[in-house]
């Protein structure tokens, strides 16, 4: 990971130039004509300002303190110019407002510039005080939106005036080569987000309410006033058996709460549990019955206040759990019982695949539940002697309530292999080196051996046959 510098607003100062001044030199003697290229901005380009009678690179809104008004829904055009450049905007609000805050490429609409594909803006805000409240350089869940660059989802609890700041990535990041240009040109929009859960919701009185469809992704912010207060989110699904995703954004500098959500069925059934959203999780259920399932969303220390809040970022899979790999969808395959022991496993079907470079193998992706205390799934696969098995699972990282361990066995059920905590705390087992052909085992297990097993104590895992290693 980048190191980021994204200070408190006074510390910027010091590397944000208030003028440009061009010196005299033989390269660049005084201008002695008596016609000034200008003698204001409106002279120059709209990327360049008056300096001395001549135009330069340059803007001004160079720090804090002059930074430039913004209006909710109003868009401005910025330029990053010259390299190293950062523009700061100034919004006043009455507060209490969660806010979306919006850069993109200039060029997507008639009469704007076109913008350099290199560019990559980096949209931070700041309260009256200089404090970091929440910075972004993609979407708030690590992934992209169509035509925009970033994103920002904040929450501006008191009225007064708040700072928007606005750099390339290579400035916030601060990589030796900085870029900036004329045509490092973005579009800027600030607008008020009112779609808080009401307060006083509960289970079956919920405070906000989705009819969630595919292909987008619903931010649902929340704002837990009161210690232990929980906010409920009632989603609508588009289709029965339908996997659900709740996110959070990975920058939390300016909140006091540490994201908490449980998944709830329609019929109070609890589906999952994850009280490290955004910052180390994605909840995820692979498979909601009845068509519809609720949301609590709450605070992991049950702390409160009026700067305790978050986003909730919802979307569900199209038609079904699946993954894609290379441009294939491939499903996955759901644990059917009974495939309690050995000679029970369940028969895995292989997807025939190829590496970026050619290389072929196979590989199954599949999911399943511990139905009860001491429950154990088993899965079945054929091989070749030679090839290498890989198998990596995940399960709490996704808000289960299962604690899985996994082990491999060959044809003749000689165990190869054994894992307990992977690098999401899930197991993986890499690079098994088959010694013969024919089926091979894989075994599924609650490892604490005091889980009641139910709904929430589900697991993930991805298998792979290579003929080459893959650590």
């Amino acid at each position: 990971m980048r190191p980021v510098v994204l200070c408190p607003v006074a510390a910027l100062l010091s590397s944000c130039p208030r003028s440009v001044e061009i010196p005299d030199s033989p390269e660049n003697p005084p201008d002695d004509s008596g016609s000034p290229e200008c003698t204001g901005d409106a002279g120059c380009e709209a990327w360049e300002i008056c300096e001395g009678g001549a135009c330069v690179d340059g803007d001004r809104n160079n720090d804090p303190e002059e930074a430039q008004p913004l209006a909710w829904d109003e868009s401005v055009i910025g330029y990053l110019n010259p390299a190293s450049d950062r523009d700061f905007y100034a919004l006043t609000v009455e507060g209490g407002q969660f806010a979306r805050i919006r850069t993109r490429p200039t060029g997507s609409e008639s009469g704007e510039p076109v913008a350099s594909e290199d560019m990559d803006t980096v949209v931070a805000t700041y309260d009256a005080t200089g404090h970091l409240l929440s910075w972004e350089d993609d979407y708030p869940t690590g992934t992209r939106v169509t035509g925009y660059d970033s994103v920002v989802y904040t929450y501006l609890a008191s009225p007064g005036t708040y700072v928007v700041a606005v750099m390339d990535a290579t400035t916030a990041f601060d990589e030796e080569e900085k870029r900036g240009g004329p045509d490092f040109s973005y579009v800027l929009t600030a607008e008020v987000y009112d779609a808080a859960p009401r307060e006083a919701d509960a289970y079956g009185s919920p405070g906000a309410e989705r009819e969630v469809q595919e292909d987008y992704v619903y931010p649902v912010p929340v704002l837990l006033e009161e210690a232990s207060d929980s906010d409920w989110i009632d989603l609508t699904l588009p289709y029965e058996d339908c996997p659900v995703v709740l996110r959070g954004s990975a920058h939390l500098d300016g909140t006091d709460a540490t994201p908490h959500v449980r998944l709830w069925s329609s019929g109070r059934i609890l589906l999952l549990d994850l009280d490290t959203l955004g910052t180390d999780g994605v909840a995820l259920y692979p498979d909601v019955d009845g068509g519809r399932v609720v949301v609590e969303a709450r605070d992991a220390g049950g702390e409160g206040g009026s700067n305790c809040w978050f986003f909730v970022f919802v979307s569900v899979y199209d038609e079904g759990y699946a993954t894609t790999v290379n441009g294939q969808e491939i499903p996955y395959q759901v644990d059917a019982e009974p495939n309690d022991g050995l000679g029970q496993a369940q028969s895995l079907d292989l997807a025939d695949l190829r590496t970026t470079s050619g290389d072929p193998y196979q590989a199954a992706f599949f999911w399943g539940t511990q139905d009860g205390p001491g429950d154990e799934d088993w899965y079945a696969v054929s091989a070749e002697a030679g090839w290498f098995l890989n198998v990596w699972g995940t399960a709490d990282y996704n808000g289960s309530q299962m604690d899985p361990a996994l082990e491999v066995y060959d044809p003749t059920g000689k165990r190869l292999g054994e894992d307990s905590d992977g690098s999401d705390r899930a197991p993986d087992l890499y690079d098994l080196l088959l010694a013969s052909t024919g089926i091979h085992s894989v075994r599924v297990f609650d490892q604490s051996g005091v889980s009641e097993g139910g709904s929430a104590s589900f697991y993930r895992f991805s298998l792979y046959l290579t003929d080459f290693e893959v650590q």
